[in-house]
Order: C-alpha cells, then sequence, then structure tokens
C-alpha cells in the first residue's frame, strides 16, 4: 500500500471471486496479487480473468496466466538445461501404481502433487516406510486431479528453496527458505527460516534462463530452484500469485510499482 501511495496511484483492493460486480474498465490496469484460492476454482478464475483482460490491462497478461496456472509447464523444462526437479505425471489408482513409483524415480523418498495446487495444498511427501498411509488420500485426490510426482531433493530441507524475484525482467531480490526441522515445505507460512541472499553468478543466469523461456516478459515473477549436486533444478515458475517477500528486499515494492507505472502509462 505505501509503495503505492507513494507513486500518488489511486487503487483498491477487490476479491477476485466478486468479479461480476465490477466495472472493470474504470481500472486503467488490475494486478494480481494473492489469489491464493484460485486452485479451488480454477475454471472460474480463469472466466474471472478472461473477462478483466478484455476491459484493461491485466498483470500477468491472460496467455500468462493460462500457461501458468498448471504445472504442465514444468514439464516444457524437461530436455532443457534449465531442467525442472525430474516431473512426470501419474494415475494412481491401486498400491501397486503407487509402490512403483519409488523404483521408476529411482528415490527412496518423493513428492505426488496436484498439477494444479498452491501454498502445499494436496501435497504429499512418501518415503519407501510410509507411502501406505497416504494411499486412500492420493488415490481420492487423483480421481479429481491430475497429479504429478517428483523425486524428493534432500537439498530442499538440508540447503533449502531459493527464490529469486524479478519485476519487468529485471532481478530485484532472492532469498532462501529452508523448512523447519521436521518439515518439508519451504513456505514461510509453515514455519520456514527466511533469509535475503547475494546471489552468485551461477544462481543469477540459472534463474535468467528459466525466466527466458517465455517470450513474453512478465511484469512480476519468482523463480523457485534448488541446489542439486553440481546443478541447479528449477522447482516452480510463479507467475500468478507468488508471495514477493517484500520485507527481504529493500526497495523491491517501489520497484514493481515502478514496473507497474511503465505498464499502464
Amino acid at each position: 500500500d505505501q509503495a503505492l501511495e507513494e507513486a500518488g496511484i489511486n487503487f483498491d483492493w477487490i476479491v477476485w471471486s466478486d468479479w461480476k460486480q465490477i466495472d472493470w474498465s474504470q481500472y486503467s490496469g488490475v494486478l494480481i496479487r494473492t489469489t491464493w484460492d484460485y486452485q479451488k476454482k480454477i475454471d472460474e478464475f480463469i472466466l474471472a480473468m478472461e473477462h478483466i483482460s478484455k476491459e484493461t490491462k491485466l498483470f500477468n497478461s491472460l496467455d500468462t496466466l493460462k500457461w501458468n496456472c498448471s504445472k504442465d509447464y514444468l514439464l516444457e523444462f524437461n530436455d532443457k538445461e534449465t531442467k525442472p526437479v525430474p516431473t512426470r505425471e501419474v494415475s494412481i489408482k491401486t498400491s501397486e501404481d503407487l509402490k512403483n513409483l519409488f523404483e521408476e524415480l529411482s528415490s527412496e523418498q518423493i513428492i505426488i502433487k496436484p498439477f494444479v495446487s498452491a501454498s502445499a495444498h494436496d501435497t504429499f511427501h512418501l518415503s519407501t516406510e510410509n507411502w501406505k498411509e497416504y494411499l486412500e488420500q492420493i488415490v481420492e485426490v487423483n480421481l479429481k486431479k491430475r497429479m504429478m510426482a517428483q523425486p524428493f531433493l534432500g537439498a530442499v530441507i538440508e540447503e533449502g528453496e531459493y527464490s529469486f524475484h524479478f519485476f519487468d525482467g529485471e532481478f530485484s531480490h532472492g532469498i532462501l527458505k529452508t523448512p523447519k526441522a521436521g518439515d518439508f515445505r519451504s513456505q514461510e507460512e509453515y514455519g520456514s527460516h527466511v533469509r535475503a541472499i547475494t546471489p552468485d553468478d551461477s544462481m543469477l543466469n540459472f534463474a535468467i534462463k528459466v525466466l527466458a523461456h517465455r517470450t513474453e516478459v512478465p511484469l512480476y515473477a519468482r523463480v523457485d530452484f534448488v541446489r542439486n549436486g553440481g546443478e541447479f533444478n528449477l522447482m516452480e515458475l510463479e507467475m500468478i500469485e507468488p508471495s514477493l517477500y517484500f520485507t527481504y528486499g529493500v526497495g523491491s515494492a517501489n520497484r514493481l510499482v515502478h514496473a507497474l507505472l511503465k505498464r499502464i502509462s
């Protein structure tokens, strides 16, 4: 709010699900921020964004939102230098389906989650010892949602997950998120330790190459990745509703607002 006010921008906070009640044409632009329930109502969310994009400028763009709302995009990176943690679609209907994944992914620990997800919702961290406990839940979720599987990388809890923030294609600030003891989730709401970092060239170059996968430069983006031995692996490229961790980047909110002004002027 402060950065918007200092820039002299008149603004309203609007709940996205109220989209039918709003005259969006009265606004010079709409900036999506904390729509953290969109994955539960994905069809309505896309419908709302289509409507808004016809009335005013939408950030990020409708094309970017549609591409980014499902983690199918990770499959596009599988054969690239900026490859993600190995990612594949799965269909879990029986215990054998789940049990075989450990061998197929060459890992004693795996992650299973929906392609459309946020904030670790319906995300399962499984081991060769505990997977039976979650079988019924996973089968139930998979009946309703397409799901993906990845090997769990120990670096996530040993070192942490890097998040690099970009505004209008320019690097703003970077952080390292390390899960609390006994957890695997790097999100701050689950008690992870977050600290600002100064990236080295290898980290920054990796994140820049990830962002370059899209020809359209987004207003805002967050590149999440982990160190895996001698390389980095992409976790997610967030361009809809990422936490932007402004408190860990001095002047970062002002940089986003400045980039927004350039887009709507």
